[in-house]
């Protein structure tokens, strides 16, 4: 073998060997995390589309989720600081439970913890008061999976406020 053979072997193998990682390099994401904590037009379509095939008639809120009021309640209103005790449920649009607490005493939670479509939407009702949440990605989980609820999931959550501390 020569010195010219040697150095083209030498050559194609180091192309070879990069070639994956060049690949690897130029492949465009396409699961990017929206952080602006605004949801997007095309999250609001989706969500808007998952309604409409389930017969939903939701109202939209200004910040981007969708509700429906099931009782209004007549006790306080929690606010950003609360702590809340509540009965909720939540699931997915496949109808899949993700998680629940549905026992008499219910769950205390504090406000300023939680998703921000529940930081939102509980504002909207007065304890006693029960909500359906529909929450786009942006406003729930986002792009990051958590356990049972797959990235950028829209999300279903019905909530009874039962106290704020």
């Amino acid at each position: 073998m020569n010195f010219k053979s040697t150095t083209n072997m030498y050559k194609n193998f180091l192309v070879i060997l990069a070639l994956p990682f060049l690949m690897c390099a130029c492949t465009k994401t396409t699961n990017q995390c929206n952080t602006t904590g605004v949801p997007t037009a095309a999250e609001l379509s989706v969500l808007k589309s998952n309604l409409a095939a389930k017969s939903i008639t939701a109202i939209k809120n200004p910040a981007g989720f969708y509700y429906e009021i099931i009782t209004q309640g007549t006790g306080a209103v929690p606010t950003a600081n609360s702590t809340v005790r509540v009965r909720y449920t939540g699931k997915l649009f496949n109808n899949s439970i993700f998680d629940t607490n549905t026992t008499y005493d219910g769950a205390k939670l504090k406000l300023s913890s939680l998703i921000s479509g529940w930081q939102k939407g509980l504002k909207l009702i007065n304890v006693g008061g029960e909500i359906n949440l529909y929450i786009p990605p942006t406003l729930g989980y986002g792009c990051t999976a958590q356990s049972s609820i797959p990235a950028n999931s829209n999300l279903i959550f019905n909530i009874q406020l039962l106290e704020v501390l």
